[in-house]
């Protein structure tokens, strides 16, 4: 997108300190380098999986200088994921060296089916979503009319019930035993996952077969709490957006706390991820009376009735601001200092 719209970017400013690409093993090399190029870009953060579908060369050429793996070096495993469950999290511990761990406790959550024959299969239309191996494959099912996907377009989404659905026939057929493209597919998924197959024991028949033979002990291993808080300190460092403000409020108590000098921290969740770094400022202090409302769902606001400091959390508003007191006994309140994040990418990791 960037590079198709390139000159509405360039327009608008024309110069970015951080590229983030995400499905970064996707891509080209060629394609970030001169993404980061037309950016003016000091650095670059890449994001993906090692284990997922890589970049595929769909023309005649040799390629030589593709994989940008070989120009950049591993800075940080992340081995945490919000959204598969905990059976998916027990199998993928197999394909990655520190092992996988969820918060999802959903588990035994896959079956598989016996398909001889497209025309009989059975999925509901409105609450799945299917995936394919072959683009062959997606066109029978379109004309089913089912919301179907390859594996390979479907890589970085994800839903509630996953349906895969294979007609292929012949056992060895090199496809279907793709590891990237199995990964691909078993961890889609946030609540069900069914695979149809007129193979018994090809790859994903075996994986559904060992995930629902997990013993409650084997899954415990791999489910870790949601969030976990750590202190906040008094130095503006740099900080990753995996450990980004949360949507918290304080009791009475603990604003008081504040007031009086203690060091409460600013609640901070630690994410497994490294999407882009933000400086934090020392701890904000707040009045001692406030007020919450809520409306519309996503829509909120805290206001203070002792002081002028205002929390917004809209739907309008694309960043979360913190706005300090203009009275403080502390002398490094007294500067005003802003506090931008853009909450979307926070909102989605804490669902």
């Amino acid at each position: 997108s960037f590079l198709i719209n390139k000159t509405k970017y360039m327009e608008s400013g024309g110069t970015y300190k951080r590229v983030i690409f995400d499905e970064a093993l996707m891509m080209h090399a060629g394609e970030i380098l001169y993404a980061c190029a037309l950016a003016n870009a000091q650095e670059a953060l890449l994001i993906g999986d090692i284990n997922q579908i890589p970049y595929i060369n769909r023309t005649t050429h040799d390629l030589t200088y593709y994989d940008i793996m070989k120009l950049t070096t591993v800075d940080k495993i992340l081995h945490h994921s919000y959204r598969c469950t905990n059976s998916v999290a027990a199998l993928m511990s197999h394909f990655y060296p520190q092992g996988m761990t969820t918060c999802s406790s959903i588990k035994k959550e896959t079956q598989t089916f016996q398909l001889d024959d497209i025309k009989k299969l059975n999925i509901d239309k409105h609450e799945h979503k299917v995936l394919v191996f072959k683009q062959s494959e997606k066109l029978e099912l379109q004309k089913l009319g089912y919301d179907v996907s390859s594996i390979h377009e479907y890589q970085g989404k994800q839903t509630d019930h996953i349906a895969v659905v294979r007609t292929s026939k012949i056992p060895e057929e090199e496809l279907y035993n793709s590891k990237s493209h199995c990964i691909v597919a078993i961890t889609r998924h946030r609540k069900t996952f069914k695979y149809f197959s007129p193979v018994a024991n090809d790859t994903l028949s075996k994986w559904v077969k060992q995930m629902n033979s997990y013993s409650d002990n084997d899954l415990a291993k791999h489910l870790r709490a949601e969030s976990h808080i750590v202190p906040h300190t008094q130095t503006d460092e740099h900080i990753p957006l995996s450990q980004s403000l949360t949507l918290q409020t304080h009791s009475a108590s603990t604003l008081e706390n504040t007031e009086k000098g203690n060091n409460t921290p600013l609640p901070i969740t630690q994410e497994n991820s490294t999407m882009t770094h933000h400086t934090l400022l020392p701890p904000i202090t707040v009045g001692e009376d406030h007020q919450e409302t809520q409306e519309n769902g996503h829509e909120s606001k805290l206001t203070n009735n002792t002081s002028s400091d205002q929390y917004y959390h809209t739907e309008k508003a694309p960043f979360l601001e913190f706005r300090r007191p203009r009275k403080t006994r502390h002398k490094q309140a007294t500067k005003k200092h802003k506090i931008k994040i853009f909450w979307n990418s926070i909102l989605r990791k804490m669902k």
